[in-house]
């Protein structure tokens, strides 16, 4: 969701490439497509990274699940702003049950979507520093 040159929101500077994080100071939502979207598998990419490192709020297509396994890493989700019961499906389900909350924020205007993302600051705040505190052993040790 493009928020047009109004918005104002200034990214700190992360592991993201510095042309890519531009993109994000002019989008509100992130919708990540993950490689993995059907199965049992839970294969996070720098796809997922990108709004993780960006403060910047997401929806993902993935493998069910994907994002019950963000929150035991220690991620926040946004089932407060949004429908989250996607995450329990796949396929074309998924896809419609995430347009349904895509076409619901494209209806807030600017002031709306300013609203939603101050409120979400906690959230966004508390991944991007989980995000950076992230280790290989963190990962190893909740998933295996």
């Amino acid at each position: 969701h493009e928020l047009g040159q109004d918005w104002s929101r200034v990214n700190q500077q992360s592991t993201v490439d510095s042309a890519m994080m531009n993109w994000y100071n002019d989008i509100f939502l992130d919708v990540v497509s993950e490689k993995m979207v059907t199965g049992r598998t839970f294969f996070p990419t720098e796809k997922t990274a990108r709004p993780l490192a960006t403060k910047t709020p997401f929806l993902i297509m993935a493998a069910p699940n994907y994002l019950k396994h963000l929150r035991r890493l220690g991620f926040k989700t946004f089932g407060n702003f949004w429908d989250e019961s996607y995450d329990y499906q796949q396929g074309v389900q998924r896809i419609v049950s995430m347009q349904k909350i895509i076409d619901n924020v494209a209806k807030l205007d600017k002031q709306g979507l300013t609203d939603m993302y101050q409120k979400m600051l906690p959230i966004l705040e508390h991944n991007y520093k989980t995000y950076h505190e992230l280790t290989v052993n963190k990962i190893t040790s909740t998933f295996l």
